[in-house]
């Protein structure tokens, strides 16, 4: 009987905890915080699926009005979990942290780094910002 518990305990532990949904949310908050600072807005988290305007157009306008703010976005992979998120400071310097639960190849961009194992991908956007709308509705600021 106690094995059984035991057994219960893990399998538990592993599907809603280790392998928890928001798992990726909250790495990918830590470094939207480290950027935004803790007085940033936070304009939501937009899961897969959801309608994402509300949160775009406070990005848009917190940006505009140079006021920090951070943003994440759920996205659907191929193969894998993804969160799309965006940072800014409030002296239009934004950066894209983006998570995959499998791993990002070598940045293509120049300023963009890698942590967590290759998990988080960080991208500085371009000056002066313009953000784009993907498809799957949230914001991007590059191509």
């Amino acid at each position: 009987m106690l094995y059984k518990l035991a057994v219960a305990a893990v399998c538990f532990s592993l599907i809603f905890g280790g392998c928890s949904r928001y798992k990726p949310d909250a790495i990918a908050y830590r470094y939207l915080r480290q950027i935004g600072g803790k007085a940033a807005t936070d304009c939501g988290y937009v899961r897969f699926g959801e309608e994402a305007s509300r949160t775009n157009d406070c990005v848009t306008k917190a940006n505009k009005n140079h006021q920090p703010f951070v943003a994440r976005y759920d996205v659907k992979g191929i193969d894998s979990l993804l969160v799309f998120a965006l940072a800014g400071d409030g002296t239009e310097k934004v950066v894209s942290v983006k998570y995959d639960s499998e791993v990002w190849a070598q940045p293509e961009r120049d300023g963009a780094l890698l942590a967590e194992g290759n998990h988080v991908l960080l991208t500085p956007c371009p000056a002066p910002i313009r953000f784009h709308w993907k498809d799957s509705g949230y914001l991007a600021c590059y191509d």
